[in-house]
């Protein structure tokens, strides 16, 4: 990204900068319930994580996931957080450039701190299908919501224990109830079409109960 795209820290309010700790610390949590490696740094406390932006001058990184058993399984995800008031297509361009300036990074999460144009929804649509970009804006992750008590546990099922639940039940997938991919708890574990997740309630008079829902 240009230089314009540098955060000044010394502009930012108090206010500012701890929105932005908890922004960092929500996706550092929400990559690692993908399954991604833990990010060394994401144990910084609010004053090291302000430190570290003033030298930065951006909040970005890269988040990894080791498959050991299959190294070509291994993923790695590109993030930068853009401070534009309204993200266009032509920033989402330089992003792009970006993730493929950078070795074997497949995928790429933008947050934002505005709203996302329509030309910029557009271009995220005509990207996907090469190449996936992820937008969430700062509202999006300023609260982890899968901490909140009345959010229950999502587990993403792998392809193979989605085909044994759906021969188990003997059902195909398009009688499972859905979870829409827009959905923040879906967003959250960046479900796509197809995928399954299994759902955990606890409650103190049923117990544990199970559901599953297939994306859409």
């Amino acid at each position: 990204m240009t230089d314009k795209d540098s955060l000044n820290i010394d502009q930012l309010s108090q206010e500012d900068k701890s929105r932005l700790y908890k922004v960092w610390k929500t996706i550092n949590e929400m990559m690692e319930d993908r399954g991604y490696d833990r990010n060394p740094d994401s144990n910084m406390n609010r004053d090291e994580f302000i430190q570290k932006l003033s030298q930065q001058l951006k909040m970005n990184g890269i988040f990894s996931k080791t498959d050991q058993d299959n190294p070509e399984a291994s993923r790695r995800t590109y993030f930068e957080y853009i401070s534009e008031q309204k993200l266009n297509a032509r920033t989402i361009d330089k992003f792009v450039e970006m993730m493929r300036s950078i070795p074997k990074i497949d995928s790429g999460i933008i947050i934002i701190a505005g709203k996302l144009t329509q030309l910029a929804k557009q271009k995220i649509d005509e990207i996907n299908p090469i190449i996936r970009v992820e937008i969430f804006t700062e509202g999006e992750l300023v609260v982890n919501i899968t901490k909140h008590e009345l959010v229950p546990k999502h587990i993403l099922l792998s392809p193979q224990e989605k085909s044994e639940l759906l021969k188990r039940y003997n059902i195909k997938q398009s009688q499972l109830p859905k979870i829409f991919v827009t959905d923040p708890v879906a967003k959250y574990h960046g479900l796509t079409r197809g995928d399954v997740v299994k759902i955990i309630r606890v409650s103190e008079t049923a117990g544990k109960y199970i559901t599953y829902r297939i994306a859409c």
